[in-house]
């Protein structure tokens, strides 16, 4: 598979197709990479040729001061790099943990390689937040 590919026309395919790039046997529509040993990153597919990029940067406090804190830290570091970034801080369903997302129109290999790229560069600025 060339990183020039076009993907498959479903969305439940986008992944696969990745996955077959890397040379994983993975054929799912979410897959987990590793980059640079150091980032661990669930990517999934959305509808309209769209994929999640997720990565978990820490668990949150109990409720209280502390987690209140470390919330709005995380805020106010978002707000602060918005006009740069396009990742986003979103609180687990369960409220236990802190992820950093990104969504991104795929119609390539290249597209979904590129933005994951641009994910990766993201993460490194947010290296001294809290774990």
């Amino acid at each position: 598979m060339s990183i020039n590919s076009p993907l498959s026309s479903s969305s439940s395919s986008l992944l696969a197709d990745y996955a077959l790039f890397l040379g994983s046997e993975q054929q799912s529509d979410r897959i987990n990479i590793t980059v640079d040993e150091h980032y661990r990153i669930q990517l999934s597919t959305l509808a309209d040729s769209r994929v999640l990029m997720k990565y978990h940067l820490c668990a949150l406090p109990e409720p209280g001061l502390a987690r209140d804190q470390l919330l709005e830290q995380a805020a106010r570091r978002v707000c602060g790099m918005m006009n740069r970034y396009a990742t986003a801080a979103v609180v687990d369903e369960a409220e236990n943990a802190l992820w950093l997302q990104r969504i991104i129109a795929a119609n390539s290999v290249r597209d979904i390689d590129e933005g994951l790229g641009d994910f990766v560069n993201e993460l490194a600025s947010w290296s001294a937040f809290p774990q």
